[in-house]
């Protein structure tokens, strides 16, 4: 999402809707309009930034959720809430928004990321694609350090292991 606000959404001096023509193939393209720039940052402080901060608190609070755990039932059905938090909202979505909106999101074509030539590209754009390149692998080593905090920070089993126990052994 922030790449489609800051990156592929055109950016304009004056507001203007995002207008769509059909092409000579019959498939929508975007034609004109875009975002200026302070309708980008307030997009970005307004719904972005709150989004990645609730999506690392997510993160955070329901690997500690997790670990509370003391037995193999109970560490099923906190992953089971925390799979029903992470898909609330779309949920939601699907409960409440009308079938013609729904259509209506589905016909949006998708962006075109714009294709410069060599040395044209600018320097953000260069950034972002170094940035994306290593997106995959940043997440895998978060994960991995999570789940390495989580492990050593867990309490003990009381009981010592061989015996009829509900604990989680290490």
């Amino acid at each position: 999402m922030v790449e489609l606000v800051l990156l592929q959404v055109p950016t304009v001096t004056d507001f203007s809707p995002l207008l769509y023509a059909k092409n000579d193939e019959g498939e929508l393209e975007l034609k004109d309009g875009g975002m200026t720039y302070s309708r980008k940052a307030f997009i970005f402080a307004a719904v972005l930034l709150p989004r990645v901060l609730i999506g690392t608190s997510l993160l955070i609070i329901g690997g500690l959720f997790l670990q509370t755990s003391t037995s193999n039932t109970e560490i099923f059905m906190n992953s089971l809430a925390a799979a029903f938090v992470i898909d609330i909202d779309e949920m939601v979505f699907a409960f409440l928004t009308p079938a013609a909106s729904k259509r209506l999101i589905e016909e949006i074509p998708p962006f075109d990321v714009p294709i410069y030539s060599k040395g044209e590209e600018p320097e953000y754009i260069k950034i972002w694609r170094r940035l994306h390149r290593f997106w995959g692998m940043f997440k895998i080593v978060i994960s991995l350090v999570l789940v390495w905090i989580f492990y050593h920070t867990s309490p003990p089993c009381p009981v010592s292991p061989g015996t009829d126990s509900e604990c989680i052994f290490r």
